[in-house]
């Protein structure tokens, strides 16, 4: 029997996703500042210009997440579907579908369908 995948609800999957671009542009901006290239105001515009784009692009993630578990991505979302044949189907040859080609295996065996 499988065992449930633990769920993480999105917006802390996405903070996670999103903490080492805050480092990196921490460790960046405390170095600038500490070589007095940039003033404190400066960093702080580019910290909530940086908070910003996160918030902006929330929206986009959960977007992808509805999209990805709205279907069942790759192979098992092409079984049942109608295709063109690239090369011949012996037992496995090349199909395309939906305009993505796919190594397919022939649902006949000697003749019968198996």
């Amino acid at each position: 029997m499988p065992q449930p995948r633990m769920q993480v609800k999105p917006p802390i999957c996405y903070a996670l996703l999103q903490i080492l671009g805050w480092a990196s542009v921490l460790l960046v901006l405390l170095l600038l500042l500490q070589w007095g290239w940039i003033n404190t105001t400066a960093a702080g515009v580019v910290i909530v210009l940086w908070l910003a784009k996160d918030v902006l692009l929330y929206p986009l993630y959960l977007r992808a997440l509805a999209a990805e578990s709205a279907g069942s991505p790759g192979v098992e979302a092409m079984v049942g579907r109608v295709g063109n044949c690239r090369t011949e189907v012996n037992g496995r040859g090349m199909i395309e579908v939906q305009g993505e080609r796919w190594l397919a295996r022939s649902a006949r065996v000697d003749g019968k369908v198996g």
